[in-house]
């Protein structure tokens, strides 16, 4: 009876297509990238839950599966838990797993952060960073360099 069932599952495949796309799934967040450099440097997702936490060390980076379309890198990261969330992302052009910064704090890499842009006197708050997923389920953030 499985090999029947794996059977029908293989016609239906092949009758529909071999798209490669997987739809999103009720607890998957999906982050479009833009603006990342020619440079095969990771990007690194921050996630924040806390408004205290925001821009500390304690963000929790969120490993996702990445795929490149046009000029936009596309996150998918599975699991996530239901709740209000801030991101930074940047792309780690040293490798060294920190957004590397100068002696005034200014960022030294490309880097951007979910929902909002850099203010005139620094980074966004937490209120205009964050979102509420899964209500929120696609968030697409701009890198930018200083």
């Amino acid at each position: 009876m499985n090999h029947l069932v794996a059977l029908v599952c293989s016609l239906i495949y092949a009758f529909l297509g071999s798209d490669t796309s997987v739809p999103l799934k009720d607890d998957s967040l999906k982050l479009l990238i833009k603006n990342t450099s020619s440079s095969k440097a990771p990007i690194i997702v921050v996630a924040y839950a806390e408004e205290e936490h925001f821009l500390t060390e304690k963000g929790k980076v969120l490993q996702g599966q990445k795929q490149i379309a046009n000029d936009t890198l596309e996150f998918v990261i599975d699991q996530l838990d239901p709740g209000t969330y801030a991101l930074v992302v940047f792309e780690d052009l040293n490798e060294n797993g920190l957004l590397d910064r100068n002696k005034l704090g200014i960022p030294q890499e490309p880097f951007g952060f979910s929902k909002a842009k850099m203010g005139l006197f620094g980074p966004p708050s937490f209120a205009k960073a964050s979102f509420a997923f899964p209500q929120e389920n696609a968030i697409e953030v701009q890198l930018k360099s200083l």
